[in-house]
């Protein structure tokens, strides 16, 4: 058994903890811990400032040594394992993605600041210097550009970035080694390392008028490509019965298998009449899939769809088994349990521990949101926000004048009180 390591940052309103200054707000950070987890949480504290104190987390991931690095409200920001201290706090730069180099520098996707661009900004792969904060090279491309939906993973001393327009190699002096373009793009990839490898899922776009009375049965591309030089070993498809293949995170188990978490997706199209003028409603139906890659000989992949095991809810284990794949939910609201999904391919059956549970507080309705979701090799990193009360943790609530929480605007004093509680911020680790 691997000891299961939950790093979850997020704040617990039980312990007080350091406050440091993150832009214009007062961010206290609080740390604790229970059986083999550990967390670290971001609330706002300035005073009279509660209807407008949301923390937003956007991507968030442990450093070697124990440190964290997070986007906090608009600034990357490391700090120290307990919170107590800020190493450093930047706003040069704003991080999607990223994947240590050594222990001294971070490799990451996001924006940079660009006077010539049109809106001041531009997309790039860019180093940071995990110790002062200080920006080093940066790299463009047409995948590197591609948007919120680029993944990063790091192969040796190659950083590989893919997105809808393609995919990017790229070395460690910021020297791009290998490029390739998708003429058209496809819809948002899966970039998985294996080894000396990189796997890249994709699903080609689709457009409203594709869909009809037959099924499309768009292939699902899968290749395997060589990290270091961007030469493809090996390539399958996957085809559907039904229109396409939808897919989420995904894992490698321990006998090297990649493992999706997928559907098969079937769109309804129904001739409408809006504003008396023709028009088309689509809905669509979904069945959970796993989508099985084997990749034990990269040289000839191949994939097979199969049917979602039953889910069995638990209580979060203190161990995961050896070789298991972690899957997390995105959301969960009032009463509703946001999970932590533990496959065992093996015996083709999936655990769902409990992480959190909303509860309603007052008349604020609780809940949370993963925003970010990253593998670094077998550690699963997320960030995201929540609200009230999801079980141990709690963000900060308050009762306020109403008219307060509305900054007076069209208000008369005197309405009452209502009960707020801003966006609070956490990031997490499983490994």
């Amino acid at each position: 058994m691997l000891r299961a390591l939950l790093a979850l940052a997020l704040v617990a309103c039980a312990s007080a903890g350091p406050t440091h200054t993150i832009g214009d707000a007062q961010v206290a950070f609080h740390t604790g811990g229970r059986g083999p987890a550990r967390f670290v949480g971001f609330v706002n504290r300035s005073p009279n400032r509660i209807a407008h104190a949301d923390v937003h987390v956007t991507f968030g991931m442990p450093l070697p040594g124990g440190d964290w690095l997070v986007m906090l409200d608009g600034s990357l920001v490391r700090f120290s394992p307990d919170g107590e201290r800020v190493r450093w706090s930047s706003k040069v730069v704003s991080v999607a993605r990223a994947v240590t180099a050594g222990t001294d520098a971070v490799i990451a996707i996001g924006t940079i600041a660009d006077p010539t661009a049109l809106n001041g900004q531009r997309h790039a792969m860019f180093r940071i210097d995990a110790t002062t904060g200080a920006l080093g090279w940066h790299a463009q491309s047409t995948a590197i550009g591609g948007g919120s939906g680029v993944e990063l993973v790091r192969v040796g001393t190659t950083t590989i970035a893919a997105s809808f327009a393609g995919a990017t190699g790229v070395d460690d002096t910021g020297t791009i080694q290998w490029d390739e373009t998708i003429p058209g793009g496809t819809n948002d990839p899966r970039l998985v390392a294996v080894g000396a490898n990189v796997v890249i899922v994709r699903s080609p776009t689709r457009m409203a008028n594709d869909f009809g009375e037959t099924p499309l049965r768009h292939p699902l591309s899968i290749r395997v490509l060589d990290a270091a030089t961007g030469v493809e070993r090996g390539r399958t498809e996957l085809v559907p019965t039904e229109d396409y293949y939808g897919y989420n995170q995904a894992g490698v188990a321990g006998d090297g298998r990649l493992v999706i978490d997928g559907s098969e997706v079937r769109v309804h199209t129904e001739r409408t009449e809006v504003q008396g003028k023709p028009g088309i409603r689509q809905t669509s139906t979904s069945t959970n899939k796993l989508i099985v890659i084997d990749l034990r000989d990269p040289s000839r992949p191949t994939a097979e769809a199969r049917a979602m095991p039953a889910i069995t809810d638990v209580d979060l284990p203190r161990g995961l088994p050896v070789g298991s794949i972690t899957f997390l939910d995105r959301y969960a609201a009032h009463g509703q349990n946001l999970g932590l999904r533990v496959l065992d391919l093996a015996a083709n059956k999936i655990q769902r521990a409990k992480l959190f549970v909303p509860t309603r507080v007052h008349d604020v309705d609780a809940f949370v949101q993963v925003t970010h979701i990253a593998r670094h090799g077998a550690r699963l990193v997320f960030a995201g926000i929540f609200a009230g009360d999801i079980g141990a943790l709690r963000g900060r609530i308050a009762r306020v004048d109403q008219c307060a929480a509305q900054d007076y605007i069209e208000c008369s004093e005197g309405r009452g009180e209502v009960t707020l509680s801003p966006f609070a911020g956490f990031i997490g680790v499983i490994e």
